[in-house]
């Protein structure tokens, strides 16, 4: 079974080669994790909290360097409230 220093360190290198080539984290966590024998929803589960992550930390950044429209980001917050 995995141990939080394995996890750690796979999410160190999965983050490195997702910022690599553009693709984000949870496409390629997700089948690692698959393959080290997690369930596929637990999986999937942790690919949703990885891109949640990475989202909330790059949109903190854009709203301090005010180029975030808030007005539209709220508008639109509510229908994926809704998709959740």
């Amino acid at each position: 079974m995995l141990n939080m220093v394995s996890l750690g360190l796979m999410s160190i290198v999965v983050g490195f080669i997702g910022s690599l080539t553009g693709l984000g984290g949870a496409s390629i966590l997700v089948p690692i994790l698959v393959f080290l024998g997690i369930p596929v929803k637990e999986a999937i589960a942790s690919g949703m909290m990885a891109i949640i992550a990475t989202s909330s930390g790059s949109a903190s950044s854009y709203v301090r360097e005010h180029i975030t429209n808030i007005r539209a980001a709220m508008y639109l917050e509510m229908f994926t409230i809704i998709g959740a």
